[in-house]
Parts: structure tokens; sequence; C-alpha cells
């Protein structure tokens, strides 16, 4: 009898351990935020934030899951993309705005116990904060699909983009553009703080600008934090290009040994680049003036791409497009998709 009980009551905690409440279907600003309350209230169950495709501004105050220091949070996934009663989803991240209106950071969202998802949202306007920040003290952190743009976060270690965990991270597919970092430590800031890689996959960072004498890093920052393991931390497929001084800083000997760089386009670099096919030549964007960043029919980065990068390939492109185009993968955010829209013109 005892083991009969013992048994159940394992199930249970086991069941409880795992439980997944209904997701929340948001269209306000202050629906967003009542969700965000209640789901950093929910224990250990998991939770999921479906945006319907608008715009939301953040009324200068930005948006908040914060779990603090509860040993007892769930997984989170906030995604846009979806329709009025959130159960049909476009996964472009064009579709759903968060916007910070300058005047404060955009979207932080952050657990201590669970893995924390953002997906398919554009992230513009934010100001002295992290344009969004996406962090797990003891999980995994991902951050993909996402635009983040024309924000101006402030602080050592702040960046348009910050990614910071201590499981796995990965930040794939991001398109992250006209930023100006002010102090900040990058236009992407990703910080390592345990024993698991970090993978950094198929994203176009560029045009961003550091003015900042002491850390004029306008690209891509990344460093150990906290740790003293040696993961490894994966770059393939990426364009880091015409941002201010560094397109990619890899802080400390340490973690500049533990990175591995595969078919990137770097403007420039503090670690080794000559190895595994990374090239620093132009994108020839379709037209950044427009902020086109689709890769022109000219563009020396079509097909160059690896169709197995460490971590793995997003099965999509920034537009919800197939990632592979006749068996080849494109280097940065977009994929050319059919060669008829190559030019641009119809996209």
């Amino acid at each position: 009898m005892m083991r009969y009980v013992t048994s159940s009551l394992l199930c249970l905690l086991i069941a409880s351990a795992h439980a997944v409440n209904p997701p929340f279907c948001v269209d306000t600003p202050q629906k967003l935020r009542d969700a965000f309350v209640t789901a950093q209230n929910n224990g250990p169950a998991s939770n999921e934030i479906r945006i319907v495709r608008g715009t939301y501004s953040t009324g200068g105050t930005r948006f908040v899951y914060d779990a603090g220091s509860s040993a007892s949070d769930g997984n989170l996934v906030v995604e846009g993309g979806y329709n009025a009663d959130c159960t049909t989803q476009i996964p472009n991240a064009a579709l759903t705005v968060l916007d910070g209106a300058g005047l404060a950071g955009v979207l932080s969202v952050g657990g201590s116990v669970g893995s924390i998802t953002v997906k398919y949202l554009t992230i513009q306007n934010g100001k002295n904060q992290d344009a969004l920040g996406v962090g797990s003290v003891n999980g995994n952190a991902t951050a993909s699909f996402n635009i983040v743009r024309n924000s101006q976060p402030s602080g050592v270690l702040a960046g348009a983009l910050s990614v910071a965990a201590s499981g796995t991270i990965h930040v794939d597919n991001n398109l992250v553009y006209a930023n100006d970092l002010g102090d900040g430590g990058g236009s992407v800031v990703i910080l390592m703080s345990g024993n698991v890689n970090t993978f950094v996959t198929n994203n176009t960072v560029t045009g961003n600008t550091n003015a900042s004498v002491s850390n004029p890093n306008g690209g891509v920052y990344f460093s150990y934090f906290f740790t003293s393991s040696t993961p490894a931390a994966y770059f393939s497929n990426n364009i880091f290009w015409n941002n201010s001084s560094t397109g990619l800083y890899v802080n400390g000997a340490t973690a500049q040994a533990q990175t591995h760089l595969h078919n990137n386009d770097i403007g420039s670099a503090n670690v080794d680049t000559s190895c595994c096919l990374n090239v620093s030549v132009a994108p020839q964007f379709v037209d950044k003036n427009v902020d086109n960043y689709h890769l022109s029919a000219a563009s020396p980065l079509l097909g160059t791409g690896t169709t197995a990068p460490s971590g793995g390939l997003p099965l999509l492109d920034l537009d919800g497009n197939p990632r592979f185009f006749n068996g080849l993968v494109d280097l940065g955010a977009y994929e050319r998709g059919n060669e008829i829209f190559a030019d641009g013109f119809d996209r």
C-alpha cells in the first residue's frame, strides 16, 4: 500500500511540475500587462502568451514579466502573429509591433527557473533600457524571429536585444538594425552564465551605432558572465555588417577560445574569422534606405550558409518562408524564396 501511495504522489508531483495553463490571448496593452502579472504568479505551471496582430504602445512603461527569485516559476512562451481569437498564427514579426515611443525599454521577460521564449515580435523605439531583454537564471532563453530597431538602450551591458541564461541560449533569425547604443554593450548582448552551449544562427545585425569611447561596439557583444565553466558558442550563417567599430566582440580569452564561427559575414571582429567559410563582404541588401534587408539577386551571400549549423537550422526565415531554397541556405534573417521575388520588388 505504501508503495502504491508513494507512486501516486510521485505521479501527481510530476504532473504538477509539467502543468500547462491555457494560453492567454491578448489584444490590448493592458491585457498584455495583466497576462504577464498572472503568469508570473502561476507557480510552476508553464504559460503561453499569444499576442494578436497589431501595434501596442508601452505608454512610457515597458512590458515586464519578472519571476524574481521564485524557485517555482514555470516556462513562458511569448509570441506574436495571432488572429483575433488566437487560434491561428502567421509567423511574421512585422505583424505584431511593441512600441516604446522613445520613452523607456519595450519588453523585459525574465525567469529564475523556467525557460523563456520570445518570437515573432517587432520591438521598436526603446529608450534607456534593453529594448528587448530575455533571460533565465536557471533555465534556457530563446529570442528568435524578432525585429529590433530604432532603439537607444543605455548601460554598460545593455543591448537593443539582450539575452542571458545559465541554460541553452538560442538567438536565431532576428533582424537588429538602426539602434543607437550610446554607452551600451552592443546591439545584441549575449551573456552565458552556465555550462551549456549558445547558438546564434541566421541573424542580420546591421547599421547599429555606438559613440562610446570606452565601449564603442555597435554589433554583437558576447561574454561569459558569473561562470567558471567553459561552454561553447556557435555563430552560423549570420550577417554582422556596417555596425560602428566591431561587428562581433567576444569578451575575454576564455570565451574567445570557445567561440566557433561558421559561414558568417562579419565586417570586423576581435576573434579569428579565417576558418570555416567566414567572409567580410558587402551583403548587397535590396534597399536599406527603405529598411529592406533581404538579400538582392546580386548578393554574394546567397546560398553560402551551412545547412547543418550547430544547434539546428531554423525551418523558416523571418518572413515565414521556408529556409531552404534549392537545397541551399542564405546568410542572414531572410531566405531568397522563389527567384521571382529575388529583386525585392514584390516583398
